[in-house]
């Protein structure tokens, strides 16, 4: 007679959070970030820049900034971003703000004063000015005093 074969048991991996296996991988970087650009760049057959994953570019992006190669840097912090806005969601958008940041940073660290301008100027896409909140009402504030 036939036993049944077990079922696998449910890898870590695939239980994990999405956004702490992000935060997993970006620790990963910043403590070796040449080790984990060659993962990636073996992961994506050493065509790390063709990945479709935002998440995926700019942790790339971040080991080439954090290993001073710039220009790999900026290439992949913008791919990045034109992921994201193919397919913007709250979390994308806030990739979007880090990733728009962090190519600011490439272009300077290159030495490229006119593009790092440029990327900057872009960040206006994804900050807003505040807005004075018109329900506040100042009269109803205490005056501040000096007590004795």
């Amino acid at each position: 007679s036939a036993s049944p074969t077990p079922l696998a048991a449910p890898t870590t991996a695939a239980l994990e959070d999405p956004e702490a296996k992000f935060n997993r991988l970006r620790r990963a970087v910043d403590l070796a970030p040449a080790t984990e650009a060659a993962r990636m760049s073996a992961e994506t057959n050493n065509q790390p820049l063709s990945s479709n994953d935002p998440e995926f570019l700019y942790l790339y992006g971040r080991a080439m900034f954090l290993t001073d190669k710039p220009q790999d840097a900026a290439s992949a912090f913008d791919l990045a971003i034109k992921k994201i806005d193919e397919n913007m969601t709250p979390r994308n958008g806030e990739l979007k703000i880090d990733a728009s940041m962090a190519k600011v940073a490439a272009h300077l660290r290159a030495g490229d004063a006119e593009a790092a301008r440029l990327a900057a100027e872009a960040l206006g896409e994804v900050t807003r000015p505040q807005q004075p909140d018109v329900n506040l009402n100042w009269s109803a504030s205490p005056t501040p005093g000096v007590t004795p």
